[in-house]
């Protein structure tokens, strides 16, 4: 049963580079949602840089092929989402988006990335805290966001 504070969404207040912020848990839309969206982003950034290396008609069956053959979906988009979320970039979109409705310019206040690498510990709580009753359902955890590949 779900608590008063689960249903409100009450923030967290944590310390965060020295700062003091406050933290909500995501909906899990919104998180799989922009996860997804980053995934399939990067996969057209790569093609589109494979892309540039070839020209004329060499460089649209390229193109043609790559975003049928590609473009990730299905199971597949859902492993590399997964992927992605226990990566350092996914760490940080997840962090971004539980800051953002409290502090809209979390990213012009503190450095998140930098903050993955040097306090792992509490980011990894952090974390914990946005999945927690999800885990089983929607994301196993590495050990340590800094510890998984960027």
């Amino acid at each position: 049963m779900a608590t008063f504070a689960e249903i409100a969404n009450t923030p967290l207040e944590v310390d965060l580079g020295g700062k003091k912020l406050k933290v909500r848990r995501l909906p899990l839309d919104v998180l799989f949602g922009k996860a997804e969206a980053a995934v399939v982003s990067k996969q057209l950034q790569r093609i589109h840089e494979m892309a540039d290396t070839l020209v004329g008609d060499d460089k649209a069956s390229f193109l043609a092929k790559a975003m049928v053959d590609s473009i990730p979906s299905g199971t597949k988009l859902q492993e590399m989402t997964d992927s992605y979320l226990r990566s350092k970039d996914g760490v940080k979109l997840l962090l971004t988006e539980a800051l953002r409705k409290d502090q809209p310019n979390i990213e012009r206040e503190i450095d998140l990335s930098s903050l993955i690498l040097e306090d792992p510990e509490k980011v990894t709580s952090i974390i914990k805290f946005l999945v927690q009753d999800r885990e089983k359902k929607a994301l196993p955890l590495a050990e340590s966001p800094a510890a998984s590949p960027a």
